[in-house]
């Protein structure tokens, strides 16, 4: 059965509008892990400024020690938590970009460079899978998020 024009229309529509959607919510979600990650190391960069004031001091009260003892022990869990939405945002792009090439080679396979096709598969599922795992960082960094604000509190050791 001879497929139409139409049904090969809609084809092309529906996986565009596929890779469209995938394309913004990966911009979407690397919008807000672009923020956080600037806010971390300026959390980072911060704290790290208000120790080396604080090291300069010929001495401290106790509760600057007490403070000092705080910064040094945060310090190494938003680097930690900076890493992680690091490895997000890189996975993000990576699918970005792979979904942008499937975009590209969708176009030369619909051209007639029908070699291509398997081509489109691969680089959409390697997309989604840089999608997957950078989806995973992300939430790994929330849980950690959560567990250090727990600790700092008081309630974890």
């Amino acid at each position: 059965m001879p497929t139409s024009s139409l049904d090969v229309a809609i084809q092309s529509i529906s996986v565009a509008m596929t890779l469209a959607v995938l394309f913004t919510a990966s911009a979407l979600l690397l919008a807000g892990l672009q923020n956080k990650y600037s806010t971390l190391i300026q959390a980072v960069r911060s704290l790290n400024d208000e120790r080396r004031r604080m090291l300069r001091e010929s001495s401290l009260a106790a509760w600057q020690t007490d403070r000092l003892k705080s910064i040094d022990n945060q310090i190494p869990h938003l680097l930690m938590r900076a890493k992680l939405v690091r490895n997000a945002v890189f996975m993000l792009y990576l699918g970005t970009l792979l979904f942008l090439l499937s975009s590209f080679v969708i176009g030369l396979a619909h051209l007639g460079w029908q070699p291509m096709a398997v081509l489109v598969v691969g680089l959409f599922g390697l997309g989604l899978a840089g999608l997957i795992v950078g989806i995973l960082f992300a939430l790994a960094e929330a849980r950690l998020s959560y567990q250090i604000v727990r600790m700092e509190v008081g309630l974890e050791s």
